[in-house]
């Protein structure tokens, strides 16, 4: 139907504004930051700072560095 249609139109746009500026990064360890979560990151700028979705999310532990978090994000508009 018509609907459908637009639902699975609207669902497709949203995927692919949220591929529209993307980043990784590295943080002191954080157990709060998990996939699937909005976070605010800011120092880049007008344009790069702001909401940001966690894609994925990877934690470790390593006596060199100790307890990190290493992350992928995207946002969908700038």
């Amino acid at each position: 139907s018509l609907a459908e249609a637009n639902q699975i139109a609207l669902g497709r746009m949203k995927e692919m504004a949220l591929s529209y500026v993307t980043g990784e990064g590295v943080v002191k360890g954080s157990a709060v930051l998990k996939a699937g979560t909005v976070v605010r990151i800011d120092g880049f700028g007008k344009n790069f700072s702001g909401p940001y979705y966690l894609a994925s999310v990877c934690h470790t532990v390593s006596p060199d560095h100790g307890y990190l978090t290493a992350f992928t994000a995207r946002r969908n508009a700038t």
